[in-house]
């Protein structure tokens, strides 16, 4: 994985090697590899690069195939054997060890611009094609690799970091209001390209864009596909097929030296350890997990016990990071944790030391089991859509077999169907908390902060299956977090390998339910405990836990966000939280926390 940049001078100026230089500058703390750039006319290119393993076989970039078209990439792909095979019987000659940047153009030439509907993997990919003067900018199917860009009027930029196009002298860096509403209420944006910059935008997942003649514009090359089943006579048939996928999706993100494995005590991050073990084992490669515990805080926290255990079944060694070390916002203030956009998680100072610690071992890449819920999240709607259109014999039998599977027909969606249909002419209330009282009056009217807050909590409550997570416009920002710090190490997350999300989109309901598919097939790989342990979060609130014990610095100074927060509402309310002793939510205390998140944020970037 690498940092990219790039500019095209709209008013036709030659590019400026300093500036392309300059904008390179803010990726090396990321990707310290190495840094190239090309440029011609009025168009730059730019690349860092992240060596994620000392015996990869590197292409320089940007790169080019015939002086035509250049490529510069973020880019991890899988199932390369497969896109060459379909190069192949397009009439493409491609040796099988080709490079990742020469597949890439191979695709481009093959495919044209929508040419990533083909590719599986993480990447973030701008091609500049001579003969057209046209840019092309692509993101992967869910948004794993970020890419941001920004139209001056003069000038286009993007880039994978927002501060690589900060740095840019006509770029505005004025503060965007949505985002910060949002951010003030959720931790995100409910805008699908808001950051937290009015002029830059996200390009969004499963999208890519032309900058030419034409101007400038948007397109998508990928959907979730909806109702699109998949049935199989044996129940055993899909926990085959699935085992298959999630095979090759761990151990196509697999690095070739030193592996780290973000492990807790659940089914998801447990099941990737397990087959990253093996395949480390075969090859020689030493793998080491890392694990937050919150125990001394949690009485009722078994995750540092329950890893340990999986920990010592696999035969690999753990790394706990005890909660109780870390104060909320702990480092807030320092400059190795600035960060981009305002970061909502105040551990974020626990997340660094154990990046570090990673780094410090040899290693770059970080497996997660990120997304794992999302997968097995089902469908509320495939029954419905059954029933709507008539399918009935369909429908029967499936609710047979899903009654059968389950004991019940709960989460597919019927109850919310009949409830709906008996209270068409109510509107629907979904449960949400109190909108917080601390905002500046000012600051809500110009934001439309009530239809805002109304909206967030109308799309948390209606799109919460598999595919209704997918739509989330803040879906992708869940990937962020893990790579916010500038530090050279690249997350994988293969439960987002579009081969299983599309295999789980159009598995039955009881195939996802208790993530039975996935304990089916890691049944023999991982400790009976584990396997049948029930889905469980968190018995209790972390972040109150720690301000009940006094594990939270002194809140910074709100002199900066006095735009949009009350502070002297915004301390009653504080002391008011702390005082109260419910515990129904963790709601209540994210949004104590966003405020403190914002002030430090705000303050980081005004020094």
């Amino acid at each position: 994985m690498s940092g990219i940049v790039g500019f095209i001078n709209l008013d036709h100026e030659p590019a400026d090697s300093e500036i392309l230089l300059k904008i390179c500058q803010p990726l090396q703390g990321r990707a310290p590899d190495g840094t190239n750039t090309w440029q011609r006319g009025s168009t730059g290119l730019g690349h860092a690069l992240l060596a994620t393993s000392p015996d990869e076989n590197i292409t320089s970039q940007p790169h080019t195939l015939d002086g035509a078209v250049w490529v510069t990439s973020d880019a991890h792909l899988c199932g390369k054997k497969e896109l060459i095979q379909k190069l192949r019987s397009a009439g493409v000659q491609i040796a099988a060890d080709v490079s990742e940047p020469d597949l890439l153009l191979w695709a481009y030439r093959t495919f044209g611009e929508a040419f990533a509907r083909h590719m599986v993997g993480d990447f973030a990919v701008a091609i500049w094609d001579e003969k057209q003067k046209k840019l092309v900018c692509v993101r992967d199917h869910l948004g794993v690799r970020p890419l941001f860009y920004t139209h001056t009027g003069e000038v286009f930029i993007f880039s994978s970091d927002i501060n690589a196009i900060l740095v840019h002298s006509k770029v505005n860096n004025e503060i965007n209001d949505e985002y910060i509403a949002d951010f003030l209420m959720f931790g995100s944006t409910i805008e699908r390209e808001a950051t937290a910059y009015k002029h830059i935008k996200r390009l969004p997942a499963a999208h890519y864009m032309t900058v030419g003649a034409t101007g400038i514009r948007l397109h998508q090359y990928w959907s979730p596909p909806l109702h699109q089943a998949i049935r199989y006579s044996r129940a055993a048939e899909y926990t085959e097929h699935f085992a298959s996928l999630f095979e090759d999706a761990v151990a196509e993100r697999i690095p070739s030296t030193q592996v780290a494995v973000d492990l807790s005590g659940g089914m998801d991050s447990s099941s990737i350890a397990a087959v990253t073990a093996t395949h480390a084992r075969e090859n020689g490669q030493q793998v080491t997990a890392y694990t937050n515990s919150c125990q001394a805080l949690i009485a009722e926290d078994k995750e540092g016990s329950y890893a340990r255990m999986i920990a010592a079944h696999l035969g690999i060694p753990v790394q706990i990071f005890a909660s109780e070390d870390y104060p909320l916002f702990d480092r807030f203030d320092s400059p190795v944790l600035r960060t981009a956009e305002p970061f909502p998680n105040p551990g974020l100072a626990q997340y660094y030391d154990k990046v570090q610690k990673i780094i410090g071992s040899g290693c770059r890449v970080l497996l997660t089991g990120q997304m794992g819920d999302v997968l097995f999240a089902g469908s509320i709607t495939y029954f419905p859509y059954l029933l709507k259109s008539g399918h009935l014999i369909q429908f029967l039998s499936e609710a047979h077999v899903q009654r059968r599977n389950t004991g019940s027909l709960s989460g597919t969606g019927l109850r919310a169907m009949i409830k709906g249909a008996m209270s068409q002419f109510k509107s629907k209330k979904y449960w949400q908390p109190d909108m917080p009282g601390w905002m500046n009056p000012d600051f809500a009217a110009r934001t439309r902060l009530e239809d805002r807050w109304q909206a967030i909590w109308q799309m948390w409550g209606e799109l919460n299956d598999t595919h209704g997570q997918l739509l989330r416009p803040w879906f992708s920002t869940q990937f962020d977090s893990f790579e916010a710090l500038n530090l050279p190490l690249v997350a994988r997350h293969p439960f987002s390998d579009i081969r299983l999300v599309e295999f789980m989109l159009r598995a039955p309901n009881y195939m996802h339910h208790n993530k039975r598919v996935l304990r089916e097939a890691m049944r023999d790989r991982l400790p009976a405990e584990i396997v049948s342990r029930p889905k469980q979060g968190l018995p209790g609130d972390l972040r109150k836990a720690k301000m009940r014990k006094g594990l939270c610095l002194p809140s910074p100074s709100f002199r900066a966000t006095k735009t949009y927060i009350d502070s002297n509402k915004f301390a009653l309310a504080y002391e008011h939280f702390l005082e109260t002793s419910s515990d129904d939510s963790t709601w209540p205390t994210w949004m104590v926390n966003f405020p403190i998140a914002l002030a430090y944020w705000m303050n980081n970037n005004n020094k």
